[in-house]
């Protein structure tokens, strides 16, 4: 994009602490944008230079998520995988067989669990911090109710015997 800050990030990446040479990837990628190369050290070395640089990338902005509804399962659910927050949600050994699959549906299980919980996650954070801020707001009031600013003689002497700590109204 012209504007900097207004792309997405999109990526085929290998990540080499997790590949293991089945080349299922690259039987399944219809647009042939994967090959299978011999494994060298300079290979190896490149595919984690590139897996650095990609773990280095900031996530997709969220306008680029083409779902819309994740709960009603409205949208193009595998565009969750360019929000490194789930992508990055799993973390397992790596046990699968290769060219099963085992790995990959649980990563794009446990990464559409971390996008769903997530929303409702910051609502019950947004909502509990909305019950503390209620319950101050009544302690203050109640604290005030009982407070006669009336008597200036009162409040005079409530200043003068804490002027060297800070004052709350239960002082």
């Amino acid at each position: 994009k012209r504007q900097a800050n207004s792309g997405g990030l999109y990526s085929i990446t290998i990540d080499p602490y997790a590949c293991k040479g089945c080349m299922e990837c690259v039987k399944e990628c219809e647009d042939g944008a994967l090959k299978a190369e011999i494994q060298t050290t300079e290979s190896v070395e490149t595919l984690r230079r590139d897996w650095d640089y990609w773990m280095d990338l900031p996530t997709s902005n969220d306008k680029f998520s083409r779902i819309d509804d994740l709960d009603e399962k409205i949208g193009a659910l595998h565009t969750l995988m360019q929000d490194k927050r789930n992508y990055r949600s799993f973390s397992a050994g790596d046990n699968a067989h290769p060219g099963n699959g085992e790995k990959s549906s649980v990563h794009l299980f446990t990464a559409t669990i971390t996008a769903l919980m997530q929303g409702r996650v910051k609502k019950h954070c947004r909502h509990i911090n909305q019950l503390i801020n209620d319950m101050e707001r009544h302690i203050r009031l109640k604290l005030a109710e009982n407070l006669d600013i009336s008597d200036a003689d009162a409040i005079e002497d409530a200043l003068e015997q804490n002027k060297n700590v800070d004052l709350t109204l239960a002082r």
